[in-house]
């Protein structure tokens, strides 16, 4: 197979993949999708994280790959509305668990900037997506 470093889904991608997602049928399938792929979100950023803090703290001139995209306010929306569309017997306690994710995203974002607000979670940052439905 034949790798494209320039094909990284943004997230927009993941967006939009999970607007389908929530259109695609009912059932609880469709919702533990779009856990999973919020989820792997996440934990690609957390790795990234890891990553750029021990080049940071080692100084070596390694070069890491750009930084995956990280949860918008609306990939956490998108999911809590698949959720809420699959009709699964735990949508309630599963969109809790996203809000639950999203509040510890955010709480992580701040500490890493030091307190400051994370601009994304206030829909003025870079990877502003207001326009996106």
């Amino acid at each position: 197979a034949v790798k494209h470093p320039k094909l990284i889904p943004n997230a927009v991608s993941y967006n939009l993949a999970l607007h389908a997602l929530a259109h695609s049928g009912k059932g609880r399938r469709v919702a533990l999708d779009a856990y999973s792929i919020l989820n792997r979100m996440i934990d690609r950023c957390k790795k990234y994280i890891i990553a750029f803090e021990k080049v940071a703290t080692d100084g070596t001139d390694m070069k890491l790959p750009p930084p995956p995209p990280e949860p918008s306010i609306i990939t956490y929306n998108s999911v809590i509305h698949a959720i809420s569309k699959s009709g699964a017997n735990d949508a309630g306690h599963l969109a809790e668990e996203v809000f639950s994710l999203m509040e510890n995203w955010k709480n992580e974002c701040e500490e890493r900037n030091g307190g400051s607000d994370c601009a994304d979670y206030k829909g003025n940052g870079d990877n502003d997506q207001s326009n996106f439905y």
